[in-house]
């Protein structure tokens, strides 16, 4: 599987536990806060060093995993506003967006 920068991959494994190797490098740029992806959902990534603050145009929802509980953050262009706060995506997280 070859994942281009910005996309992220959630990988289930209901059985026992196995070890994975994941490789690859990180881009030389700082990656863009402004979400740019297709309508509906998909899985994206912080590729950065740093927590990528995301900023919006449109309505999205952030879905992020903390290994026991989901969390969601919807961006509202009513309010111009994330409710109930802008996520905060750490490096090398992937997490899924749903483009309104």
């Amino acid at each position: 599987m070859t994942l281009e920068p910005g996309d992220g991959v959630w990988v289930f494994n209901p059985g026992e536990a196995k070890e994975s190797v994941w490789l690859g490098w990180p881009p030389d740029e700082a990656p863009d806060p402004l979400i740019d992806a297709p309508a509906g959902f998909s899985i994206r990534c912080n590729t950065g060093e740093n927590p990528l603050h995301l900023q919006a145009e449109e309505s999205v929802e952030v879905f992020q995993w903390d290994g026991q509980t989901w969390s969601r953050s919807t961006f509202s262009q009513i309010t111009n506003d994330w409710i109930p706060e802008a996520p905060a995506i750490a490096p090398d997280e992937a997490f899924f967006l749903n483009q309104l």
